[in-house]
């Protein structure tokens, strides 16, 4: 008789999208799902997010407010060139770009006028913030769900006890 395996739950992503299409042209997949490094990148977005809704005195020094220096903006800015881009019709020179934060900001340079610009980073903004709370109610749900299943006990052998000694 072979070796049965019984019960094996087959791994559901947890995945999120949206498809973003602009009035200036912006046309976009975006999807979050619960890969191992979109995981690690969400925990610390959200841990540095956090530190800078309680800011210090040595966040408004002058010497620590350079151009590298990083927003809430920035972050968002990667999370979603680098994590939710999935694809989108930005091109350079005639060719497709990859979606990642040097090019997202690129692209979104590349408007002419800051209200447009603006405008599009605004509705990527409210796209990633629907689906990180979205992402995360999931999470949560799946959390709950997995900690509500009950686990059957082993089957246990009479076996032979030890004897004191």
């Amino acid at each position: 008789m072979g070796f049965q395996i019984k019960d094996i739950q087959q791994h559901k992503p947890i995945v999120v999208k949206r498809d973003v299409n602009n009035e200036l042209g912006l046309i976009a997949k975006l999807e979050i799902s619960d890969t191992p490094e979109f995981k690690v990148a969400i925990k610390k977005f959200q841990a540095q997010f956090a530190k800078m809704q309680e800011p210090t005195e040595d966040d408004f020094l002058a010497a620590n407010n350079t151009e590298d220096s990083l927003t809430g903006e920035k972050l968002m800015l990667i999370l979603i060139g680098e994590y939710m881009i999935k694809s989108w019709n930005a091109e350079r020179e005639g060719e497709p770009l990859e979606p990642s934060y040097q090019n997202l900001k690129m692209m979104t340079a590349n408007y002419e006028r800051d209200e447009d610009m603006i405008q599009v980073v605004s509705e990527l903004f409210t796209h990633a913030r629907e689906m990180i709370t979205e992402f995360n109610q999931k999470s949560a749900d799946k959390d709950e769900a997995a900690a509500t299943t009950k686990k059957k006990p082993l089957r246990s052998t009479a076996g032979t006890k030890k004897a004191a000694s």
